[in-house]
């Protein structure tokens, strides 16, 4: 047969879909004739069909260095090379396809492609761009801009692009569950609430939508909508962390104390290295008054985070409950060591040597507590145990400093100044009860105490 019914024949087997025919027939033109530019392509296309992706990648090389100014052959050679994973090839041949003709949509769109799977998402995101200007009525130019975008954590770009998918068509799941996780990046938690329920709408099965729903309401607060949202996450994928995790803050928040400890329990039987799941555990299980299990809760949150006063001062807290009063004392200790400046934990653990009847030990603690107090109530509260456990010497500079926050306060005065004739300081006690006078603050009771003390008042 003559070279050109070769090349006839595998035409019509060609125009016929008989791929298998058609390659062969290929094969036998090209042996008539090696140099035919389309039997080497239109091979190449054959091999496609039947997913022969390496000896499809050789028959568009082969046309390629025949004829190098063709547009397609370097097109369907980057959609061969991609089947293959080999992107960095990819990319080469889509470019030197929009060098032939820009004006093409899908090769600036697999371009796009190519280079996401490269990871070079600026590149990708001028592809998908320069495949919209050529045609803006595409979906998967919007929603894969939108990817690209997304992780390059671009999130209000990443947002308008999948808006733009979905404008084009609403159906696909996918765009709005990625609109609701930029939404969810943005902190736009009313908007991803809407994305993630319009996924759910399309396809009620897959895990993720219900996942991001549930955290989208944790975070609005919606604790009651929260729960069921990530129940229904659990119930596709149990083997997950977060939505136990979730789920576990929506009960506490609602007060279902036993649920939440089921919850954090699944989340730390998961993953036992998140500090909060057992901190929040803890916190529950106090609730419950089920003290061995929080203690042991809150040691694990400490070994986990050693740097937060919380855990320690609500761990002594517990071991109080507990009758274990040498570790409450440390543990109150070691959250004070953590954060000096914080009042709390010495309250407490002033109010525990009090219990214990540790008088001296709880007036050391009440003395450090001053400096650190700046509400007169709590400053005269605490001037009122230190002078109960005659501790005059540290309850006057709790009234002093109760006096410089508050100076209406008539008590505080008389009492200041009782404390001052105590401790035989009567001229001090005097100058207290004028200062009252001066400022008019002074009651009978403070009247009565300079007359008392042979001062004359004078109107």
């Amino acid at each position: 047969m003559g070279e050109d019914k070769l090349q006839e024949a595998a035409n019509t087997l060609f125009k016929q879909e008989c791929w298998e025919e058609a390659a062969v027939a290929y094969d036998k033109a090209l042996g008539a004739d090696p140099q035919s530019f389309w039997s080497h392509y239109n091979l190449g296309q054959c091999l496609s069909k039947l997913s022969r992706w390496e000896e499809s990648t050789g028959a568009y090389e082969q046309a390629i260095r025949i004829d190098a100014s063709q547009l397609w052959p370097h097109y369907h050679l980057g959609q061969s090379l991609s089947k293959l994973s080999r992107w960095e090839e990819a990319t080469t041949a889509y470019r030197q396809s929009i060098q032939i003709d820009s004006g093409k949509f899908w090769s600036h769109y697999h371009l796009g492609q190519a280079l996401s799977e490269l990871r070079r998402w600026e590149e990708a995101i001028t592809a998908y761009r320069q495949a919209i200007r050529i045609d803006p009525g595409k979906f998967w130019s919007h929603y894969h801009l939108g990817r690209a975008l997304s992780e390059l954590q671009r999130w209000e770009e990443a947002a308008t692009a999948y808006r733009l998918a979905i404008q084009i068509d609403p159906g696909v799941y996918w765009a709005h569950y990625h609109l609701g996780q930029a939404l969810l990046e943005l902190r736009r938690w009313e908007e991803a609430v809407t994305a993630y329920r319009l996924a759910i709408d399309i396809d009620a099965g897959l895990f993720w939508p219900h996942f991001g729903l549930g955290k989208a309401l944790v975070e609005l607060q919606r604790w009651e909508e929260a729960v069921p949202a990530c129940q229904r996450a659990i119930a596709l994928e149990p083997d997950r962390f977060w939505p136990h995790y979730h789920l576990g803050q929506a009960l506490i928040e609602l007060e279902r104390w036993e649920e939440a400890v089921v919850a954090y329990n699944h989340a730390n039987q998961l993953d036992t290295t998140v500090f909060w799941s057992h901190f929040h555990q803890a916190r529950a299980l106090s609730q419950l008054k089920r003290w061995q299990e929080a203690a042991v809760s809150y040691r694990l949150a400490i070994e986990l985070n050693a740097d937060w006063y919380l855990p320690f001062c609500n761990l002594a807290q517990v071991l109080e409950r507990l009758a274990q009063w040498d570790e409450a004392i440390a543990s109150y200790h070691a959250a004070i060591a953590v954060d000096p400046k914080n009042p709390d934990c010495r309250e407490r653990l002033g109010r525990l040597f009090l219990t214990l009847g540790r008088l001296e030990e709880a007036a050391d603690v009440y003395s450090q507590l001053i400096g650190l107090l700046d509400s007169a109530e709590l400053l005269i509260a605490l001037g009122e145990i230190l002078s109960e456990i005659e501790r005059e010497d540290t309850a006057i500079p709790a009234y002093c400093k109760a006096l410089e926050l508050n100076a209406g306060n008539p008590f505080v005065y008389n009492r200041l100044g009782s404390l001052l004739e105590e401790v035989g300081r009567a001229d001090d006690a005097v100058m207290i009860y004028k200062q009252a006078v001066a400022i008019r603050v002074a009651d009978a009771e403070t009247q009565r105490r300079l007359q008392a003390l042979g001062v004359e008042i004078t109107q």
